[in-house]
């Protein structure tokens, strides 16, 4: 890159690598230089939010709302701002929606199915959690949110909500 800093397809080949390798900070930084010259590229938008959510930054919302805006049908899309939605407790309702569409579309990402489950329990479907995270639970034995959905169900079985 220092022979070619625009070049837009190693910035994000770079970053993904970075963002794979939990690397949060370094992937930011090429995200950003990436769309600084495609203001219009949802798919680095919605990486930006993110990360932006990973580190509880303002700035999530806005971010994943203009991703959002430029490709409504992205399941990936759908399911940062729906995450957000949820996990903030901002808006739980709108939140269930968009990963309802996104795990429609994505059914068989077990992450996805992680925050759908969650989506039910903030928004009272107790019952709906349990069966999603008992199904995403038997079908995965590895993703990245399995700690999380381990818990959740834990929890959930222990108070009942």
């Amino acid at each position: 890159m220092a022979k070619n800093p625009n070049d837009v397809i190693i910035r994000v080949g770079v970053a993904d690598i970075y963002l794979a390798n939990k690397r949060y900070d370094a992937a930011l930084k090429e995200y950003q230089a990436v769309v600084r010259k495609q203001p219009k590229n949802a798919a680095i938008l919605n990486n930006i939010a993110f990360i932006y959510d990973l580190k509880n930054d303002s700035r999530t919302q806005i971010v994943a709302e203009g991703a959002y805006k430029l490709a409504p049908n992205s399941p990936e899309i759908a399911d940062t701002l729906g995450w957000h939605l949820i996990r903030t407790n901002k808006d739980p309702k709108r939140g269930l929606l968009l990963l309802q569409q996104a795990v429609q579309k994505r059914a068989d990402n077990p992450d996805m199915r992680f925050h759908l489950a969650a989506g039910y329990r903030a928004n009272g479907r107790t019952r709906d959690a349990v069966k999603e995270l008992e199904s995403l639970l038997a079908k995965y034995k590895s993703f990245d949110t399995l700690t999380q959905a381990r818990a959740m169900l834990s929890d959930i079985k222990s108070t009942g909500k």
